[in-house]
C-alpha cells in the first residue's frame, strides 16, 4: 500500500499548480467570491433538462411533516442560552463534547401548499433558511457521549456525561429502522459557513428522497456563518473529526445497522476522511474484526488536500469503507479559492489525462473501492460557481440517492469509465440508461 500512496501522490502533483495569489488582500477577494457554502441535498430545478427524463427523482408532492416529523442529530456545538431563543439552539462555537439529540421539524407556513419541488429552489444556505419550507420547531437532547469529554474539559461535561445518552440515540435509531423495513442509516455532514439548523433541514430532505427507507443523522460541527471563519472552520473541522469517528463507532456497535453510509459536503470530507483514517489504523493495531464497517463513504466539492487523502489510504481509509465516491468537477469557484489558499490542488477539482501517466492510472483503477465520478457538464453542474451541484445538478442527486436507495455499483448505475483514465463519467444519454436500472430496482425491492 505504501506504493500506492506513493504513486497517489505523484499523480497529483503532476498536474501544474496556478499561481496563487500573494496578498492577503487578494486572497480574500477569492474567499469572497469564489467560496460558496451549503449543505445542498438536492437540486433546483435547472430548466436545461426539465421533467422526469432528467431528474427521476423529482418529486411535486405537497410537503408534510406528519409521520416523519423529526430529525436525529449529533453535534458538538455549544449549546445556546435557552432564556435566549434569538440565538437559536446552539452555537457557532465549539461544545467541548459530543451531544446526541432529536429535533422537532414543522411546516413554515402552514396555510401554504408548499411541494417539495419548491424546497429545491431555496438553497439551504444561512441567509435562506428562512424561506425553506420546513423549520426546526424543538430540540431534545438524549445527552452527551462520555468518551467525546476530553480530561481538559470543564467539570460541569463530565458530570453531564452518561452512557445513557448512547443507549437513548442506539433505541430511537432502531425505532426509526424497524419502521422504515430498512437497517440504513446515512449520516450527513455538511460544509463550511453553515448554521446548526442547515443540515437537519438537508436531512430530512435527503431522507424524504431515499423514500425514508433507514434512517438520516445530521451530523452539525461548528462552522462559522461569515466567510471569514474559514480559517477557524478548517481547524474545527479536524477537531470534530474524533466525535465523528465516535457517533459511526457507537452506531455500529449499539445499534441494529446493516449498512452504514456517511455522505458529506466541501469540508465536511476533511472530517470524514479523518474520522474514517483514524478508524482504519485503530481497528487495524486491534487485530480484531472489524468493529465499524461504511458501506459508502461520498464526498461532494471536497475541500481537501490530495496529498492528505494519500496519507489516508496508507491509513486504512480504504480497509473501511467498502465504496469512497468522490464527486469532482472541472471548474469549482470554491476550491479554486482553497487551492489559492493552500497552494494545493483540492481532492474535488478533476485531474487531466494528460496529467496522469500509466502507473499511476494502473494504481488507482486497481482500487476497487474507490470511485471517482466527474460531474462536469452534467445538467446544472456549474451553477453558484460549480460547487453547488450535490444541489443543482439532477444527474448527480439521481447518481447519490441510487447508490443509497438500491446499493448499486456505478456501472449499475449507468456511468461509464475510460479506458486508461480512473474517472466515471455521466454518458449523455444518461437518463435513458438510468430508468429501467429504476425500474428493476424498484421491482427487488418489492419483491424482497
Amino acid at each position: 500500500m505504501t506504493s500506492g500512496a506513493g504513486t497517489l501522490r505523484s499523480v497529483y502533483h503532476a498536474q501544474a499548480m496556478k499561481s496563487p495569489p500573494r496578498t492577503l488582500a487578494a486572497t480574500a477577494l477569492l474567499l469572497l467570491l469564489g467560496a460558496c457554502s451549503g449543505s445542498n441535498v438536492a437540486p433546483e430545478g435547472t430548466g436545461l433538462c426539465p421533467g422526469r427524463a432528467c431528474d427521476p427523482f423529482r418529486d411535486t408532492s405537497a410537503i408534510a411533516v406528519e409521520g416523519h416529523p423529526d430529525v436525529l442529530y449529533a453535534t458538538d456545538r455549544r449549546p445556546a442560552d435557552p432564556a435566549n431563543a434569538e440565538t437559536g439552539f446552539y452555537l457557532n462555537r465549539r461544545g467541548g463534547a459530543l451531544r446526541l439529540g432529536i429535533a422537532t421539524l414543522r411546516l413554515a407556513r402552514p396555510d401554504a401548499s408548499a411541494t417539495w419541488d419548491d424546497a429545491q429552489r431555496v438553497p439551504l444556505l444561512r441567509d435562506q433558511t428562512g424561506d425553506y419550507p420546513l423549520q426546526v420547531e424543538t430540540v431534545r437532547e438524549f445527552g452527551i457521549e462520555p468518551d467525546s469529554v476530553s480530561p481538559l474539559a470543564p467539570r460541569e461535561l463530565h458530570e453531564r456525561a452518561d452512557e445513557r445518552a448512547i443507549k437513548a440515540f442506539a433505541e430511537a435509531v432502531d425505532e426509526r429502522m424497524a419502521t422504515s423495513g430498512r437497517r440504513d442509516v446515512t449520516v450527513f455532514v455538511h460544509g463550511y459557513k453553515i448554521s446548526f439548523v442547515t443540515p437537519l433541514l438537508a436531512a430530512a430532505e435527503l431522507s424524504h428522497y431515499l423514500d425514508h427507507r433507514g434512517v438520516v443523522i445530521a451530523y452539525a460541527w461548528p462552522s462559522q456563518e461569515t466567510v471569514w471563519g474559514y480559517p477557524s472552520d478548517i481547524e474545527s473541522a479536524v477537531n470534530s473529526a474524533r466525535n465523528l469517528r465516535l457517533l459511526l463507532r457507537s452506531i455500529a456497535q449499539h445499534t441494529r445497522v446493516e449498512r452504514l453510509n456517511i455522505v458529506a459536503h466541501s469540508a465536511g470530507s476533511r472530517l470524514v476522511t479523518r474520522a474514517l483514517a483514524d478508524l482504519g489504523l485503530a481497528e487495524a493495531s486491534d487485530g480484531s474484526a472489524r468493529v465499524t464497517r461504511i458501506r459508502h463513504a461520498i464526498l461532494a466539492g471536497s475541500d481537501l488536500d490530495r496529498d492528505i487523502l494519500a496519507g489516508y489510504f496508507l491509513d486504512g481509509l480504504l480497509q473501511v469503507a467498502d465504496s469512497l465516491t468522490i464527486y469532482a468537477s472541472r471548474d469549482d469557484g470554491a476550491l479554486e479559492a482553497s487551492e489559492a489558499v493552500f497552494r494545493r490542488r483540492r481532492v474535488g477539482q478533476t485531474i487531466g489525462e494528460e496529467a496522469i501517466d500509466a502507473r499511476n492510472a494502473r494504481w488507482l483503477l486497481e482500487q476497487t473501492a474507490l470511485h471517482i465520478v466527474d460531474v462536469s457538464d452534467t445538467p446544472g453542474w456549474d451553477t453558484g460557481r460549480g460547487h453547488r451541484y450535490l444541489r443543482t445538478s439532477p444527474w448527480v442527486r439521481a447518481d447519490i440517492l441510487t447508490t443509497l436507495r438500491y446499493d448499486l455499483t456505478p456501472p449499475e448505475r449507468g456511468l461509464e469509465r475510460s479506458e486508461r483514465y480512473p474517472l466515471w463519467r455521466f454518458p449523455p444519454d444518461y437518463p435513458a440508461r438510468l430508468e429501467p436500472v429504476l425500474e428493476a430496482a424498484e421491482r427487488g425491492t418489492a419483491d424482497s
